[in-house]
């Protein structure tokens, strides 16, 4: 099935947890930056790291922190993302139709 704005979320492959709603707060900014911009119909989310209420998850895979730690702080920033997506497009995830990119550190 193509992939249109049309086609219902569940058709176009999104899991049944992804429905669900977004009970996390969005993350204060902790630097000089702003955490979200709306231009058109496009979003920018800008500087979603692993944090949480113990101060985030940090370190070098391997190194400083496990696979399965890494995971976990994969996990928190996606939890992050919808949180600031979820306040930019308020409370209304419906609106997403495609994540155009995702970029990290490293």
């Amino acid at each position: 099935m193509p992939d249109t704005p049309e086609t219902p979320p569940v058709k176009r492959g999104r899991k049944p947890a992804a429905d669900k709603p977004v009970k996390a707060k969005p993350a204060a900014a902790v630097a000089n930056y702003v955490p979200f911009v709306r231009t058109g119909n496009l979003l920018h989310i800008s500087g979603q790291i692993s944090m949480d209420a113990s101060g985030g998850i940090k370190g070098v895979v391997g190194e400083d922190v496990t696979p399965e730690r890494a995971a976990e702080a994969a996990r928190l920033c996606g939890i992050n993302l919808l949180a600031q997506m979820n306040a930019a497009l308020d409370g209304d995830l419906d609106r997403v139709v495609r994540i155009v990119k995702l970029g990290g550190c490293g």
